[in-house]
């Protein structure tokens, strides 16, 4: 009887150190968590870019007087030789400029923009624990986009994230700025926008697009980090189609390419300011010609965080 009863356990443990090895990892995942790796559905990819986004929107963070810092025209305070302004409430705006918003000593909502920046949530709360700086909004290109040769991403004493490092986290991929965001995307019309696609007007910005709010498609809603407020949040716009050419990414050619289509632009208008945007989407080809072929188009860029299927 005990003989029988140490075989039949050994059999049982056999079973399960089986089906253990058998069982994909990722099934161990807690639920809701993508794992890189996994083959999930389109829409399932949607709902987690716009997970991501109210996130990154609704992330409620305390920060202290450590966290702001503000280098105005003294060349003294410049950080590796670069100018940091966070937007916090003491940030003296220029001529036009959005006022700073953020409070030291209470709970504030929203992660602050950063140019260059690309924090997920994690590093944004680790960076101002260590005293690290919330935000920067000092954008001056010539300043901060090139460092001799090498591409300068801002300030590395400074947390948050801008219009493109925002996309590029809703998007499981790894940072690229509003020119490189299509190449790992397939322009596609306005009209056939869905939850987490982003409209984009590569070297200026980039936004999600999170659903039309008027029947004639006319006004939509979107996730943004802007200038607008310096911080990741919803905004509204008004919506005229229209035809202008669109920058496209050439697979085979390795380059950018201007087509002209019907529909693709869209005239976007917020507070008074109009600028023009075009449609692109990360989750899969929609239309193929001679610069998006379906013998060199891929499903996702090879450095997505996930594999999709229809």
């Amino acid at each position: 009887m005990k003989q029988y009863a140490k075989r039949s356990f050994i059999t049982w443990l056999t079973i399960f150190l089986l089906a253990f090895l058998i069982v994909p990892i990722n099934s161990f995942a807690p639920s809701g968590v993508l794992v890189k790796g996994d083959v999930v559905s389109a829409s399932r990819v949607r709902d987690r870019i716009l997970e991501i986004a109210e996130a990154y929107e609704n992330h409620a963070w305390t920060p202290s007087e450590q966290n702001a810092y503000h280098t105005g025209s003294d060349d003294e305070l410049r950080l590796d030789g670069l100018r940091v302004e966070t937007p916090d409430e003491g940030y003296i705006k220029p001529t036009g400029g959005a006022l700073g918003w953020w409070a030291p000593n209470e709970i504030n909502v929203g992660i602050p923009y950063k140019w260059g920046g690309f924090s997920d949530l994690s590093q944004f709360d680790e960076g101002i624990e260590s005293g690290k700086y919330a935000g920067d909004i000092w954008t001056n290109y010539d300043e901060k986009a090139t460092t001799g040769n090498e591409k300068q991403l801002g300030s590395s004493h400074a947390v948050g994230v801008d219009c493109s490092g925002f996309v590029s986290r809703c998007w499981g991929i790894t940072h690229h700025n509003s020119w490189t965001l299509i190449e790992v995307s397939w322009p596609i019309r306005f009209d056939d926008l869905k939850e987490g696609d982003i409209l984009c007007s590569p070297g200026n910005h980039v936004m999600i697009f999170k659903q039309f709010l008027a029947f004639d498609k006319t006004i939509i809603e979107v996730y943004e980090a802007s200038a607008w407020d310096w911080k990741v949040s919803e905004r509204i716009y008004d919506c005229e189609v229209n035809d202008q050419p669109y920058w496209a990414y050439d697979r085979k050619n390795k380059g950018y390419v201007q087509v002209s289509r019907e529909g693709h632009g869209v005239a976007l208008t917020h507070n008074g300011f109009t600028a023009q945007y075009w449609a692109y989407s990360h989750i899969r080809p929609i239309l193929f010609d001679d610069t998006h072929d379906e013998d060199n188009d891929e499903i996702v860029a090879p450095d997505a965080l996930l594999e999709i299927k229809d």
